[in-house]
């Protein structure tokens, strides 16, 4: 597995510290997600990947991913636009994603561009970042909010772990959807073998 790098694809300040909350608006609505509940930290992780559901200590499927850097006080997220991403490598067999929608679950379409050059559509359920679903793993978890004026205990959030796989060849690129509301944190992938 191998966790992309998506620091010059970021576009949302998604991750705040406390200092920094002012600068974050991950829903759109001056609200992100409090820093002190991501990786990375002090743990030792190697190459600081964390597992998904790190500090949730819920590790269905333990995806590494590397987490957004908040160190400045403030990490990114990715706003889908249509944006496409390398995969590297000579083709990955699986992609995993750490997403949310901002505008309630709905469904989204992805794009796989093989070594050949076909494309194939991918269909997927992007879950709401205020709501978890009965049986659907997530890959990071927040107790609280932060706002422009203070943190807000009332709801939590989720960034949820998808994954995508190519039917046929070898993916090198992923077309993300038109949709902002769709924000991706990180992406890990599994190379062909």
């Amino acid at each position: 597995m191998r966790a992309l790098d998506l620091s010059s694809l970021m576009s949302v300040a998604a991750v705040t510290t406390d200092s920094h909350r002012a600068r974050g608006d991950f829903d759109g609505q001056g609200r992100s997600l409090p820093a002190e509940c991501f990786p990375p930290d002090l743990s030792g992780a190697s190459a600081n990947l964390y597992p998904s559901g790190y500090y949730a200590s819920l590790m269905q499927e333990p995806v590494p991913f590397a987490f957004p850097d908040a160190s400045s006080g403030v990490g990114g997220a990715v706003a889908c636009s249509g944006q496409a991403i390398a995969l590297g490598g000579g083709g990955v067999r699986t992609v995993y994603l750490l997403a949310a929608t901002t505008a309630g679950t709905h469904a989204a379409e992805m794009v796989f561009k093989t070594e050949e050059g076909s494309k194939e559509r991918v269909p997927v359920t992007v879950p709401s970042w205020q709501e978890t679903e009965r049986g659907r793993a997530f890959g990071a978890y927040t107790p609280y909010v932060r706002t422009l004026s203070g943190d807000d205990a009332s709801t939590g959030a989720y960034l949820h772990l998808l994954k995508l796989t190519p039917k046929a060849g070898k993916a090198v690129s992923l077309e993300l959807p038109r949709d902002t509301s769709v924000k991706i944190l990180a992406i890990t992938v599994v190379d062909e073998q």
